[in-house]
């Protein structure tokens, strides 16, 4: 069996990272406060049992399907990750944030991975009575740019959900240098080149390593530079969810 990482095609954990304009943040709110929303058909949203694969003890599961979502084992700020395009460091506090659950989503019908990280928004809105807001502050931020010798990213076949997008890179390399990371580069693509993290780790000397791996393995730069960061804003959640 799988990975997390194996389902989902890279690092789970942070998922994404901040706009250098704040438009992400801004579209899964209005989904969830005006017009028509997109829901899942039918839901289970109930307290986490240990997840147990290849005995190896507890583990973490999220696995789309066509046409639904399970989750397993996997703390509410991980969620928010996945629904709202955040990394960790993006969503506010909350005592329940660490609480885990576990998910069976169904749409009513074939679904892209997108739409089902925007059900998964609805559901947390519905389930835990979540309200929330987002602030914006001024930051000393690295931007992502193209090389000067031009990108060397290749556009992946198979579909939609095929390949990993730029997002899932600065959100690991925000983690790794522990500084707020922004796409500059214009690239909006989804990408099948192999990704070698160990490549990125050094923790003698970690921005060097990020520089090095991002120009030889995908022909990009880091700037210093400074951005707005969006950041969501809890201001209420249920520590249990509704009933099912």
């Amino acid at each position: 069996m799988k990975s997390v990482q194996g389902r989902l095609g890279i690092g789970l954990w942070p998922v994404l990272v901040a706009s250098a304009i704040g438009s992400w943040v801004a579209q899964p709110l209005r989904a969830q406060t005006a017009g028509p929303r997109l829901a899942f058909d039918v839901a289970s949203v109930r307290p986490a049992r240990p997840f147990l694969e290849e005995g190896r003890g507890p583990m973490e599961k999220v696995e789309f399907g066509a046409a639904g979502l399970t989750v397993r084992n996997i703390p509410l700020n991980s969620l928010f990750q996945l629904a709202f395009k955040l990394t960790k460091d993006q969503v506010g506090p909350h005592p329940a944030m660490y609480e885990r659950f576990d998910i069976d989503a169904k749409a009513a019908g074939p679904a892209s991975r997108g739409q089902l990280r925007e059900m998964l928004g609805t559901l947390l809105v519905d389930r835990f009575k979540l309200v929330m807001h987002r602030e914006s502050k001024d930051m000393a931020v690295y931007a992502l740019v193209i090389g000067k010798g031009g990108h060397k990213l290749h556009e992946a076949a198979g579909g939609p959900d095929a390949g990993w997008e730029l997002v899932n890179v600065t959100s690991q390399i925000w983690s790794l240098l522990d500084t707020p990371v922004v796409d500059m580069t214009g690239l909006t693509g989804r990408y099948d080149n192999p990704i070698h993290w160990r490549e990125f780790n050094d923790p003698e000397d970690p921005e060097s390593a990020v520089r090095a791996a991002l120009a030889s393995q995908f022909g990009l730069a880091l700037e210093r530079r400074r951005a707005k960061v969006d950041f969501l804003v809890i201001d209420h959640l249920e520590r249990t969810p509704i009933e099912n």
